[in-house]
């Protein structure tokens, strides 16, 4: 998708959510996302105050490609997981929803 894209893709996400009071659902619903970029983080962290590496690699699908795994299986993986959280959003919106009545 590129830089581009993706910083467009995002910020229409969180808009949505902003104006549609669904934060929680929307950070559930891009679970992996959250996941890849928190994975990011820890291991600049590592780097910058403990000089090494906390993960084997990051962001996470490389510790996946590097233990052998091939695209395919992986995209699958991950398309699975999306659906999860996915699934997991819409009960958290809808429980939500009915906590509110």
């Amino acid at each position: 998708m590129g830089d581009t894209g993706a910083l467009a893709f995002g910020a229409t996400l969180a808009v949505i959510g902003l104006l549609t009071g669904s934060i929680v659902a929307l950070v559930v619903m891009g679970g992996i996302f959250v996941i890849e970029v928190t994975s990011s983080a820890i291991q600049m962290f590592g780097w910058k105050f403990l000089g090494r590496p906390i993960l084997p690699l990051a962001p996470f699908h490389n510790a996946f490609l590097a233990r052998g795994w091939e695209e395919p299986k992986m995209s699958c993986g991950r398309a699975s997981g999306n659906y999860a959280c996915h699934l997991w959003s819409l009960a958290v919106d809808y429980l939500k929803k009915c906590a509110e009545k």
